[in-house]
């Protein structure tokens, strides 16, 4: 008796095709071959041991090689944040002598503008009053140029658009 899909099946064929073909598809994996010889597991696969030691040995060299380059990226990266600490470091120093110096003359020049004053607010009055005279003419200019501007702009305008209908007519 053999067991099938849906039970025991007897020997005597009441199996169907498929079933056969399954059961005998099967065969030799149910079945041992005994023109194999004992199954010597320790030597049945001596190529994969060769492998996982080569295997082992570029997966250790690769593991060295991104290791340097690690050590590496660390060494630049720790070079390159000393020089920019320095170079802040500079920066914060010219800051300060700058800020220094400009403090140093502000003092003077509140000093020295004191005695500037009288002086300096003639010629700004006189600045001023020729500014004025310059923005009443430039805007009498500005609006006589609009005004002959708008004056030519309509006939010739006109003109276009009689030229434009004519042209689409003929």
């Amino acid at each position: 008796m053999r067991e099938g899909r849906g039970g025991r099946i007897p020997r005597g064929g009441c199996a169907t095709s498929v079933e056969r073909r399954r059961s005998a598809m099967f065969h030799c994996i149910v079945q041992p071959r005994h023109d194999w010889g004992p199954p010597d597991f320790a030597n049945a696969f001596p190529d994969i041991k060769s492998q996982l030691v080569e295997h082992t040995r570029v997966l250790e060299a690769r593991a060295e090689a991104t290791a340097g380059v690690a050590g590496e990226l660390h060494e630049y990266c720790r070079r390159r944040a000393d020089l920019e600490h320095e170079y802040a470091r500079a920066l914060d120093k010219l800051a300060r002598a700058a800020h220094q110096r400009h403090e140093g003359q502000k003092h003077n020049k509140h000093e020295n503008k004191n005695q500037k004053w009288p002086r300096d607010e003639s010629i700004k009055n006189k600045l001023n009053s020729s500014n004025e005279q310059l923005i009443a003419s430039y805007k009498d200019n500005v609006v006589r140029g609009s005004r002959t501007a708008r004056n030519t702009a309509s006939p010739h305008a006109l003109l276009h658009a009689l030229y434009t209908v004519l042209q689409n007519k003929l």
